[in-house]
């Protein structure tokens, strides 16, 4: 598959031949859109021009075959991935953005927090770190730097205390579970109730 042309350098053990390296194999495979076996043994098969596109832009009209042809061997006659982003990046053209859309406050605050209430306190159900919570920050912050309220609290569950009545139940049945079944792992006792 990659025929090295370079003379075969000798190590101590015996020669080195990096071409027949499964991961320079695979490497060469998928940079030059050739067919080649993946690390699990799977064939990918070679790259080909796909079916027309149904963007509604329709590309695949407006460039013929002999260009899409020729854009397409030159890309996979590039010696290595890095030349291959840097042909596709030296292709993107930026544009400005034609229509943003306009941002707008949750109406849930405005109808249904009265207007008197100068202060907010939000309960959260797990740690601080969360992504969600982080977000939750941010739109306090927001909320914050629009006026409407004076001061904004959020809190978080201490640890330990957050168990829900449901919780306490799951801890009783695992407790019971253990009873039923002592180090032996016997079942024979009946006596336990739930």
């Amino acid at each position: 598959m990659l025929e090295s042309k370079e003379p075969v350098a000798k190590r101590r053990r015996g020669v080195v031949n990096s071409s027949k390296y499964l991961r320079n194999q695979v490497k060469y495979g998928r940079t030059h859109g050739k067919q080649y076996l993946n690390y699990k043994g799977n064939s990918v098969s070679a790259k080909t021009i796909g079916k027309p596109c149904s963007c509604p832009m329709k590309w695949f009209i407006k460039v013929d075959e002999d260009n899409r042809k020729c854009v397409f061997t030159k890309f996979y006659e590039m010696s290595s991935k890095n030349e291959q982003d840097t042909y596709i990046q030296g292709r993107i053209e930026i544009c400005g953005v034609k229509r943003r859309r306009k941002i707008t406050q949750p109406d849930y605050i405005h109808k249904e927090i009265n207007e008197n209430v100068t202060e907010l306190h939000l309960f959260c159900d797990n740690c601080p770190g969360q992504n969600k919570n982080l977000c939750m920050v941010k739109m306090c912050m927001a909320l914050k730097s629009t006026g409407r309220f004076d001061k904004i609290s959020q809190y978080f569950p201490i640890r330990g205390h957050s168990f829900l009545p449901c919780d306490r139940a799951f801890g009783t049945i695992k407790r019971k579970r253990q009873e039923l079944f002592d180090c032996q792992g016997s079942c024979h006792r009946r006596d336990v109730k739930f």
